[in-house]
């Protein structure tokens, strides 16, 4: 786990280096008086606002199950090894947890937390409340439901039994995927920005 969180080293010792890694480990001597590389498991980064909020610096992309986070580091920016930067750009610690599972890693999840598929369908995690209205198109009327707002599965039950048909069961299964899915949808930092943008990360992680 720990290999894979931003790790920090004085400038000094790496003059010259282009590779952000590299700038970013620290030396600890120990006990034995051998120099090692640690990791820095406390430095955290945000990104500024001025790359998230302004649309002209990223693109939208809807993460595929063959896509992975270097793929598309080589797709975007032509060098693998920028992997990193699609991560923090979208507050993604690492890959293994928080990379958008794929369809057959996504059952194996349900399987470990639900036990079985079928269950994990039946099984409540929340209801939502629904309405109903007509809409008219090409001459003919359509109903279409509008999700108002949720309610636990606990609150649910202490409903009215008159109310209850008007609320629509989530379960764990629908739950699930839609964290999952809408993971999916992520900003890539243009590659015109990247120069910049790897200047103002060093900056601010004081590398």
């Amino acid at each position: 786990m720990f290999n894979l969180i931003p790790t920090l080293k004085k400038p000094q010792l790496v003059a010259g280096t282009e590779n952000i890694y590299e700038m970013s480990e620290s030396m600890y001597i120990n006990y034995d008086n051998i120099p090692r590389k640690v990791k820095n498991i406390f430095i955290s980064v945000k990104i500024p606002d001025e790359y998230i909020n302004n649309p002209y610096t990223w693109e939208s992309w809807y993460v595929r199950d063959e896509d992975t986070p270097e793929l598309m580091s080589e797709k975007y920016y032509g060098d693998a090894s920028y992997y990193w930067v699609i991560l923090l750009f979208n507050n993604m610690v690492n890959k293994y947890d928080d990379w958008p599972l794929t369809e057959k890693s996504f059952e194996k999840r349900i399987l470990r937390e639900y036990g079985n598929i079928r269950y994990s369908m039946i099984l409540p995690h929340c209801y939502v409340k629904v309405s109903t209205r007509v809409v008219t198109s090409d001459d003919e009327d359509v109903i279409i439901e509008d999700e108002e707002y949720k309610v636990s599965k606990d609150t649910y039950e202490l409903l009215d039994d008159s109310k209850k048909p008007s609320y629509r069961m989530i379960s764990k299964y629908e739950y699930e995927f839609g964290l999952n899915d809408e993971s999916r949808n992520i900003k890539v930092l243009k590659s015109e920005y990247m120069a910049e943008f790897i200047n103002e990360f060093k900056r601010i992680a004081n590398l």
